[in-house]
């Protein structure tokens, strides 16, 4: 009996010494001084330990016990969160000695991460809270072995702790092994995708690897991690995920993809036969889904068309993508989306193919037209321009406009309206009863011209009402910009070229009987009427028209602005129809009726620096205030083209005038506001008007004109100072005073 519990006695006390005395060596992630901000060369070899002192004689009687594990010296090993050991308590011990307050227990827990983190951001590295040679130097160098956890042995390895940097590491710039330290949650469709090899042998592939655990050196697992997104994208052969969990589906494109200890809390889906068949998962691995094959129409030309992404939907549709588009995930964009172009079968060019958008998948083989997975797409829009088009199965969230006849819905449902350009468009349409539309079925009716232009946002607007667009513009929502539009450019009809075209905006829609169904409005600080014969008809602009073409006219319109006219014949030539109105004023605004200066009647900066420019004009009239944070400078000289031997004198004039009885009232004056603008133009003159900022002065016989400057005025030598002139209505807040720039 006393044996016996001589027995239990030493058991318990062997038992206790192995539970207080820490374990070290333990704690590895696959791999990794290059995976964090620990790029430096080796630290320093650590000291010696000092030589053990004797061991005291046992105590007669008393079961011999194990001895403590010896103190560390050194780190020899990277540390994170969730190591533990003897190192970690060394690394507490140096944070300590600089100004830390840890516990020195061994286990690397929340608040030595913080304290880590707080280190390197004092430092200039990256706080990751991982401790390599470059931390430890940090605290001492001494200390600071060469930190090399044993597993795998492969520097290129990427620890990441936050979604952002997941996401990079798995792209094709990124590293072939993959591992995180803590779960992830994406909110993105996520890509593994390149192919590495080995640097000492170029021939020799790599399989990339996403590690969701931590290990010790015995590569027995210590902790599991969960990463989680809608989607996971394999495009990197010979890849495999292992030791933690991926909430999600796996989208399957490439070979022998495999699973090793994890888990799939989602369907797993191959692209290709080959995918699926060379596919394994060990016995620890589970997927609590569907592992398939989906099959997107067993159209050879249709494969390159699986997407997965908003930006390569958009590719596909347009004119240079696929005739058959098959998104294999739900998509969702907040752009306008427009199917266009033609496409001819590649055996015969006079063969046209009906183009597709496939919103699902099959693998039932027995039935190749039954979808088994239907997605979703959502945009504010989509136009289609392709003939013979269709939309088949799955879901379309938005409205859809049609540009072009025989398009069709199979088994498709639309959640918004559908509109028709032409009632053409509208007769060849057509729906089997397997598909739906919540919303209306109406002709727009937009002039029934194929040429007219439909858009939806103010990108589109700018190009369709620019020199290269189109003769009418029909915005079929309303329109903001912050930016000065120009309607620019002549337009002929393209079977008789002397017949001039009458450009026109068309914000609104009618019905087949050309009655207005919808009005929008177009917001802009102006918009500038250069074409001729050109008008706004049915809707509201928002803003102020400077009109230099003529016959320009309103037509069943609202201007909430003023109407300014460049000429009198702009003017003259105006035309406002009973149902219109504008708010403001209708006025002539006349520019120093010198023609040279027309050109330079300037809206914008860009167009203000380039005026001012060397290469610019010698009379430069801003129509607007104008504001900037760059520098301005007038330079260059000019001379009257009749007589090169005359110089001009350059002229900013920050107003406009239309009393025909005095040529020098302005009635209208601008503000340019800059920080500076220097004058290297001879014999200039800032005339009428206001400057915010300082002018720095370098050629002679600069002048002011009625004009008032809020800043100072610096003159590069005496003569510019003296040569100066300003009249009695100018002023100047600031000094005037001679000092370089």
């Amino acid at each position: 009996m006393k044996k016996s519990l001589s027995y239990v006695l030493a058991a318990l006390i062997l038992f206790s010494v192995l539970v207080s005395g820490p374990v070290p060596g333990l704690m590895s992630v696959d791999a990794v001084s290059a995976a964090t901000d620990e790029e430096a060369a080796p630290a320093p070899a650590p000291k010696p330990a000092p030589a053990p002192k004797p061991a005291p004689k046992p105590v007669p009687a008393a079961p011999k016990a194990e001895a403590a594990a010896p103190a560390a010296t050194a780190v020899t090993r990277i540390l994170a969160e969730g190591s533990f050991g003897n190192e970690v308590k060394l690394l507490q011990e140096m944070l300590n000695n600089n100004g830390y307050a840890l516990k020195a227990d061994g286990f690397f827990g929340k608040k030595t991460t913080d304290a880590v983190k707080d280190l390197q951001s004092k430092n200039g590295l990256k706080a990751d809270g991982i401790v390599g040679a470059t931390t430890l130097a940090l605290l001492a160098p001494g200390k600071a072995a060469a930190a090399k956890p044993a597993v795998d042995a492969v520097s290129s390895a990427s620890i990441v702790d936050n979604a952002a940097a997941f996401e990079k590491a798995i792209s094709k710039d990124g590293t072939w092994i993959i591992t995180t330290l803590k779960d992830l949650v994406v909110d993105k469709d996520l890509v593994l995708e390149g192919e590495f090899h080995d640097k000492n042998d170029p021939t020799k592939d790599l399989k990339r690897k996403i590690g969701l655990y931590t290990q010790d050196d015995d590569h027995n697992v210590l902790e599991r991690f969960t990463l989680t997104a809608p989607t996971l994208m394999i495009k990197s052969n010979n890849a495999r995920i292992q030791g933690g969990t991926f909430v999600g589906d796996i989208y399957v494109a490439r070979k022998n993809f495999s699973l090793v200890d994890a888990k799939v809390d989602g369907n797993i889906y191959f692209v290709t036969q080959e995918a699926k068949d060379t596919f394994t998962a060990d016995e620890k691995s589970v997927i609590t889904g569907k592992q398939i094959l989906f099959d997107v129409d067993a159209v050879s030309t249709a494969t390159p068309t699986q997407v997965y992404t908003v930006e390569a939907f958009e590719k596909a549709i347009s004119k240079d993508g696929y005739w058959i588009i098959v998104p294999i995930i739900d998509l969702e964009t907040d752009k306008p989306l427009v199917l266009e172009g033609e496409f001819h079968d590649k055996n015969d060019a006079t063969k046209p193919l009906k183009r597709k958008i496939g919103l699902y998948t099959h693998n039932d083989p027995a039935d190749k037209k039954k979808a088994t997975h239907s997605f979703t797409l959502k945009a504010p829009s989509l136009t289609i321009k392709s003939p013979s088009a269709t939309l088949q199965y799955g879901y379309f969230v938005g409205d859809i406009y049609v540009e072009a006849n025989n398009f069709s819905l199979v088994n498709n449902t639309v959640t918004g309206n559908i509109y028709f350009a032409t009632q053409e468009a509208r007769d060849t349409f057509t729906m089997d009863l397997g598909s739906s539309v919540s919303g209306k079925l109406a002709v727009t009716g937009v002039d029934a011209v194929t040429s007219a232009s439909l858009v939806q946002d103010a990108a589109a607007f700018e190009k369709a009402i620019s020199k290269d667009g189109t003769w009418i513009i029909c915005p079929l929502n309303n329109i903001v910009t912050d930016k000065a539009l120009v309607l620019d450019g002549d337009f002929h009809d393209k079977n008789d070229p002397t017949k001039d075209l009458k450009r026109k905006i068309g914000p609104y829609t009618q019905d087949a009987d050309h009655n207005v169904t919808g009005r929008f409005t177009i917001t802009a600080p102006k918009l500038t009427i250069k074409s001729p014969n050109a008008r706004i008809q049915g809707g509201i602009f928002k803003g102020d028209l400077y009109v230099y073409g003529k016959n320009f006219s309103l037509v069943d319109a609202k201007v909430a602005g003023n109407v300014y006219f460049a000429t009198q014949e702009a003017k003259d030539t105006f035309v406002i129809d009973e149902k219109s109105s504008v708010t403001g004023k209708q006025i002539l605004f006349d520019v120093d009726a010198v023609s040279t200066a027309t050109p330079t009647q300037v809206q914008s900066i860009e167009a203000f620096e380039k005026a001012i420019s060397k290469d610019g004009y010698w009379i430069i009239v801003p129509i607007t205030d104008l504001e900037t944070d760059k520098a301005l400078v007038l330079e260059g000289t000019f001379h009257d083209k009749n007589d090169t031997t005359k110089p001009l004198k350059r002229k900013i004039g920050l107003y406009t005038h239309n009393n025909p009885a005095d040529k020098k009232i302005a009635t209208h004056s601008f503000t340019l506001k800059a920080p500076s603008l220097t004058i290297k133009s001879p014999s200039a003159t800032l005339q009428y008007g206001y400057f915010a900022g300082d002018l720095y002065v370098e050629a002679n016989n600069f002048s002011l004109v009625n004009h008032k400057l809020t800043g100072n005025i610096y003159f590069a030598t005496q003569e510019a100072k003296d040569t100066f002139t300003m009249d009695e209505k100018s002023s100047v807040s600031g000094v005037q005073e001679v000092r370089a720039k």
